[in-house]
């Protein structure tokens, strides 16, 4: 938990029934405690729904989030940030690569991005077009290091991503 709230860029990943909505949980009424400017968004409206539930605050979809529109740019960007100190991204495994790079530059310098989810889960709408070989590497490098379905993968873990993560994401 202390890895969510100091790093610039956490991941949380495990199989189902691991503890990831506990620990989001914790998390979230943790940096609540802190006084801290929270955000909770997912890739859908049912997911958006059941992190509101679970956290008991207003979670969002990313679209709505970044008031993207068709054709058009995010309302959010490095020159108009995000007004957040932790923004929570559950369901990371639908994120596709672009979307993902949009959120990476909304989120504000000092703010702090918890990506959520679990590799084996869904591909992103967008990934699920292309060849599945490659959505299944797109999603395997946002969400792990590790290679699915190692034992180690499998495992409950919540990590840093080494610095300069966002440069990456953007390239």
């Amino acid at each position: 938990m202390r890895l969510a709230l100091t790093e610039k860029v956490a991941v949380l990943t495990s199989g189902p029934g691991c503890g990831k909505s506990f620990t989001v949980r914790s998390i979230v009424a943790l940096a609540t405690a802190k006084r801290a400017k929270i955000i909770l968004a997912t890739p859908t409206g049912r997911a958006a729904k059941r992190l509101s539930e679970l956290a008991g605050m207003e979670a969002s979809t990313l679209h709505r989030l970044l008031q993207l529109r068709p054709g058009g740019d995010a309302a959010f960007d490095r020159d108009h940030p995000l007004d957040a100190d932790l923004v929570v991204v559950d369901e990371a495994s639908m994120l596709d690569v672009l979307l993902a790079n949009t959120l990476v530059k909304a989120v504000a310098p000092g703010a702090h991005l918890l990506f959520v989810g679990d590799v084996d889960q869904l591909p992103s709408v967008i990934a699920a077009r292309r060849s599945s070989r490659t959505a299944h590497q797109r999603r395997t490098a946002l969400l792990s290091p590790h290679a699915p379905g190692s034992r180690r993968h499998r495992a409950y873990a919540i990590r840093p991503y080494p610095p300069g993560i966002a440069d990456e994401i953007e390239n």
